[in-house]
């Protein structure tokens, strides 16, 4: 009886301490920093309330990892190439701890023409975190909307 009970109970550690360095070891290499982009179409507005008619590309960027991480450059992928804006608003590199956020805006809408496929975040690893498509493909029937009537 006794032999059954220290098999039991040393095969039920075996496993639970088989199942805490499974989890750990997940955990660990699953856990690193993670954007999320946002971009839109937007106008600026001053504090006195006054508009500026023109309108902007706009990225917002968000850790929504567990790591801080920092982001490089704002920009996207077309068909020929990659590219890169510089922001009027934010000085980058810049790191933005869980949860922060940063936004960046340019008024070159002249990259959200056909060829556009992304529009990212690059991070200092050199990881591009994208926008969603669905995102992208509203910003570029927009525009295109807006060249239209021009």
């Amino acid at each position: 009886m006794d032999m059954n009970l220290t098999a039991f109970l040393a095969i039920w550690g075996a496993v639970l301490s088989t199942i805490g360095i499974v989890w750990n070891l997940y955990r660990d290499l699953s856990d690193r920093g993670r954007l999320r982009v946002t971009c839109y179409l937007a106008n600026i507005v001053s504090e006195a309330g006054q508009a500026d008619p023109k309108d902007y590309l706009a990225w917002a960027v968000v850790n929504v990892g567990r790591r801080p991480i920092v982001v490089q450059h704002l920009g996207g992928i077309n068909e020929e190439k990659r590219f890169l804006i510089r922001p009027w608003n934010t000085d980058l590199p810049k790191k933005l701890a869980p949860g922060e956020s940063l936004t960046g805006y340019t008024p070159e809408l002249s990259v959200l023409g056909k060829k556009l496929k992304h529009l990212t975040a690059l991070d200092a690893t050199g990881k591009y975190h994208k926008a969603p498509r669905k995102q992208v493909r509203a910003l570029k029937r927009e525009y295109a909307e807006a060249a239209g009537r021009i």
